[in-house]
């Protein structure tokens, strides 16, 4: 019952959780650095168009 709610560490069961904050890290990483992008972008295009 623990290892399959979770609470045990087992070797047969892959890092399901792990995984998907890892991915959901990445994502978050992405979504910030593409916002970044396009306000430094839009700043460029602002100051010397």
């Amino acid at each position: 019952a623990l290892i399959d709610s979770g609470l045990e560490p087992s070797s047969a069961a892959p890092p399901a959780a792990h995984y998907t904050q890892f991915a959901l890290l990445v994502a978050i990483i992405l979504f910030v650095g593409a916002s970044c992008s396009l306000i430094l972008i839009a700043t460029v295009c602002v100051q010397f168009c």
